[in-house]
């Protein structure tokens, strides 16, 4: 089962990838010149664009045989069979810990059919746990 993220999350960090880089390329017909800030700005752009792209190729997590993957810079994998740990921190993201491994899902950034399929499956895990 593939749990899809909100589409505004991504188009905002490419919206924010798009700008800064139309800012950075305005600022050197400008002013002139290339400095380290503008070095800086344009890793920034790279750096929100490169999220976006991902996001949109690969822009879910998967919950298959017990397994739950998630993509985001780098894909995390976890069983659910071996969390010894599951909460909902203080900014409301839930957290699943098995070993080294931790995976922190935001349920604001997951479309609603999604979020509740995913509770669903929470659910079962932290009826395992207790």
């Amino acid at each position: 089962m593939k749990i899809r993220y909100k589409l505004w999350h991504t188009w905002l960090l490419l919206g924010l990838g798009i700008i800064q880089t139309l800012n950075q390329i305005y600022n050197v017909f400008t002013f002139g010149k290339v400095d380290i800030l503008f070095f800086s700005g344009m890793g920034l752009s790279l750096f929100f664009l490169s999220i976006g792209i991902y996001r949109l190729i690969k822009g879910y997590l998967i919950i298959k045989d017990g397994t739950i993957t998630t993509y985001s810079l780098r894909a995390r994998t976890m069983r659910l069979n071996d969390v010894e740990q599951y909460y909902r921190d203080a900014t409301g993201d839930y957290c699943l810990v098995a070993g080294k491994t931790k995976i922190r899902i935001n349920p604001e950034a997951i479309e609603k059919e999604s979020l509740e399929e995913l509770l669903d499956i929470l659910d079962e895990v932290a009826v395992r746990l207790n």
